[in-house]
């Protein structure tokens, strides 16, 4: 399992792994222990959320991925999960167009693709003021932290629809960055990149 909190703490959970891939138990009392727990399923967290936070019905996208040749992606598209959630708020931030969504009807999806991940931005919306989250109240590290009451939205996005150069994921973020930074600057971004396994 790998834990998808903060960076340092997955890389030095990375590092107790010996030779066979083992995890070693690291010291009491620690924040890197309290992740080791979490990560080897001795201490489960449970986190009320409130209805209008909850992903609810799935709907699918259709994307051109960033890791073919466009000579492979003319007449079909990839699927890409997105929560209805999010596609009601879209608006607010940035248009299917931005996020290089296809919408001609005309372009099917591949069926049964396995091992592909698209990229991903996701936006949170910040309300409210900074506030302070105690060390007893933090369930994942125990450690005292700060923090702002938000919504967070996450959409899949692709290389442009163009069939004379393909654009890159790292273009495609900075843009994707730009547009929403000009629609609203509180808004808190961040991505995740396409995978294939």
């Amino acid at each position: 399992m790998t834990w998808r909190g903060r960076a340092s703490l997955q890389r030095q959970i990375d590092n107790l792994r010996d030779g066979n891939g083992k995890l070693q138990e690291p010291p009491k009392g620690t924040a890197l222990h309290k992740i080791w727990e979490l990560v080897t399923g001795e201490r489960r967290i449970t986190r009320n959320r409130t209805d209008d936070s909850k992903p609810g019905s799935k709907l699918t996208a259709k994307i051109r991925p960033f890791g073919i040749g466009l000579e492979n992606t003319s007449d079909r598209a990839y699927p890409a999960k997105v929560s209805k959630r999010a596609m009601d708020e879209i608006e607010k931030f940035i248009t299917t167009a931005g996020l290089n969504h296809i919408t001609d009807d005309k372009i099917e999806i591949f069926d049964n693709v396995k091992g592909f991940k698209p990229a991903v931005v996701t936006i949170f919306k910040p309300s409210g003021t900074i506030k302070s989250v105690s060390a007893s109240n933090n369930k994942v590290t125990g450690r005292a932290y700060k923090t702002k009451d938000g919504k967070s939205y996450s959409y899949p996005f692709g290389t442009n629809n163009t069939t004379t150069k393909q654009q890159r994921e790292l273009d495609a973020r900075a843009t994707i960055l730009s547009t929403l930074t000009k629609k609203d600057s509180t808004l808190i971004v961040s991505f995740s990149s396409e995978i294939w396994k």
